[in-house]
């Protein structure tokens, strides 16, 4: 699965600008992966035509692959390409791609 930056975090807006582009005003499909994660959300994979949305945001950097969920070992390919390619934020100076995991645990730890 896929994670992108959260609002506040270092090249959200752009993220998400690409995720609506891609999105707006098109007919989506989704698979389940899992019924409910420990937050109580559907975990899916979202799909415009033939194209694999979570696919579409790695390979263009504008997600990191969220290992946690994951059940697609290519997006592992995907994510490596875009790093080595500095596409997206993985062009952003080192200290500023933090993966979205660990930003919302330091959010966490830091009581907000």
């Amino acid at each position: 699965m896929r994670d992108a930056p959260e609002t506040h975090q270092s090249y959200n807006l752009a993220a998400k600008f690409a995720l609506r582009k891609l999105l707006l005003d098109r007919r989506v499909r989704v698979i389940v992966v899992k019924n409910r994660d420990r937050y109580g959300r559907v975990v899916g994979r979202i799909f415009v035509g033939q194209n694999d949305v979570s696919a579409y945001m790695i390979k263009m950097g504008h997600a990191m692959v969220y290992r946690r969920y994951l059940t697609d070992e290519s997006l592992l390919e995907l994510e490596s390409e875009a790093k080595k390619n500095q596409r997206g934020l993985w062009n952003l100076p080192p200290e500023k791609r933090v993966s979205p995991w660990q930003w919302r645990k330091s959010k966490r730890e830091e009581g907000q």
